[in-house]
């Protein structure tokens, strides 16, 4: 009885769609009562069954998907379920025909904390416990829901249970020949017979499940938190070893200096480089300018003696670089008096571009006088639907909204899906529609082209 109450003082604490709820609990009658919605649907075991004993990985793994984000929940709340396996999945029907799994019956849920999971009660499920579970002083941590977690999900593509941990204990191993590859590896570790080698949170699960990553990452990076579950101090390291380090830190330092060293260097040979050419620049511009200086003068000179200046003798300087300013000197071109303009021909004019010819692109309607109408009415259209398997598989319907355009001649163009279900239903929809016919759109009289949208509806029987 008191474990009775306690499941219902551990379940009033989630308000989460995929773990099951208590809405009351009551004393009557000598016993204890607490009050659960009425869920319509089957276990999980008895789905198998109804499948032929096994379902295919990716039905599998989108079916613990949501058990995975309750037991997460749990998980942050300090709380162990310690007894998942299928008879403890509900799949509970919608209102649109699928499921939606709960995990239920926490009646062997503990905390996690320390004070709480020293002495725990031996409750195990074959096959589903892992060795911990076997003694009330074992170790239970996440790590202990995960190995049932993955214990179910092998349970539920193999069509078989995993050998017992204490089959196990003895060198009966895992049989994966069913598995694909990938899923392998992962099922591989999370069932892992030492509590340590396993996948320590359920975050590592799902990065390895849904997310693509690799399971030796994975690895690498839970190597903290297997520390920590084991409970052991790292070893000290060796003398050697610290020698070495130290050497290697030493080294480091040195390097850094010598490149520190090499800058300095480098800076006084670029500064001393520099100052030299200021200094020589500065050297030329004053002779530059000394011996315009001078040309300046003499030209002045010349000018002042009244000599003309083409007549005047040309004076050779003493230039070695080649670079001054020569004076510039004015001249009048003499005038010929039998010197006569060339006549004046005037340039042809620029003939004027081609006018662009505009092309008459006909525009597409939404709306107008007599709008298209499918030939045959929509019933036809929707007996050629063919329910798409996955779409059947994953429990998807709903509608698919598709919008096109319909030419001068009644048929589909440019199908293009506006709403979408997903589930291959999207590409029924527009194939449905791209074999339909229509009457022509009209509008004054001419047939145009009208935009159109229908809804394609998919429903489960």
């Amino acid at each position: 009885l008191t474990r009775f109450k306690e499941e219902a003082q551990l379940l009033a604490q989630f308000e989460h769609g995929n773990i099951v709820k208590v809405q009351d609990c009551f004393d009557e009658n000598g016993t204890s009562y607490f009050v659960m919605p009425y869920y319509d649907g089957k276990t999980l075991e008895d789905f198998l069954k109804s499948k032929g004993g096994k379902i295919d990985e990716e039905t599998a793994l989108k079916l613990f998907r949501p058990i995975i984000d309750g037991l997460q929940e749990a998980h942050r709340k300090g709380i162990l379920h310690r007894d998942i396996k299928p008879d403890n999945i509900y799949l509970v029907q919608t209102e649109f025909g699928g499921v939606n799994p709960i995990l239920i019956d926490f009646g062997s849920s503990r905390y996690e904390t320390a004070q709480h999971t020293r002495g725990l009660t031996a409750i195990i499920t074959p096959h589903y416990a892992p060795i911990e579970q076997y003694s009330a002083t074992g170790n239970q941590g996440k790590w202990t829901d995960i190995y049932a977690l993955c214990a179910s999900i092998y349970r539920c593509i193999t069509g078989n249970t995993p050998p017992e941990a204490t089959e196990r204990a003895v060198g009966i191993e895992l049989s994966l020949n069913n598995v694909s590859v990938k899923l392998g590896k992962i099922l591989d570790k999370g069932l892992r017979f030492q509590p340590e080698e396993r996948f320590q949170i359920l975050d590592s699960l799902v990065d390895v499940l849904y997310h693509n990553k690799p399971v030796e990452i994975i690895i690498a990076t839970e190597t903290r938190e297997v520390t920590k579950f084991l409970n052991y101090e790292e070893p000290e390291t060796d003398t050697s070893d610290r020698l070495m380090y130290a050497f290697i830190l030493v080294g480091f330092i040195g390097f850094i200096y010598a490149l520190n060293i090499i800058a300095q260097l480098n800076s006084k040979i670029e500064t001393t480089k520099q100052e030299s050419l200021d200094k020589e620049f500065s050297e030329n511009s004053s002779q530059k300018s000394d011996l315009n200086q001078s040309l300046f003068e003499e030209d002045r000179l010349a000018v002042s003696r009244n000599v003309p200046l083409d007549k005047q003798q040309p004076t050779v300087y003493n230039n070695p670089t080649g670079d001054f300013a020569k004076p510039n000197y004015s001249y009048e071109a003499p005038k010929y008096p039998d010197y006569q303009e060339p006549p004046y021909y005037a340039l042809p004019p620029t003939p004027s571009e081609p006018q662009s010819t505009k092309v008459d692109v006909q525009q597409v309607y939404a709306v107008v006088e007599q709008m298209p109408e499918i030939l045959g009415g929509i019933s036809l259209l929707n007996s050629k639907i063919i329910y798409p398997e996955k779409a059947k598989r994953a429990g998807i319907q709903g509608r698919v909204v598709v919008q096109f355009v319909v030419d001068e001649v009644g048929f589909v163009t440019n199908p293009t899906v506006i709403e979408s279900v997903g589930g291959g239903c999207d590409e029924e929809a527009v194939r449905v529609i791209s074999s339909a016919l229509f009457t022509m759109g009209m509008q004054g009289g001419k047939p145009v082209k009208v935009k159109m949208s229908i809804p394609i509806r998919f429903r489960l029987s």
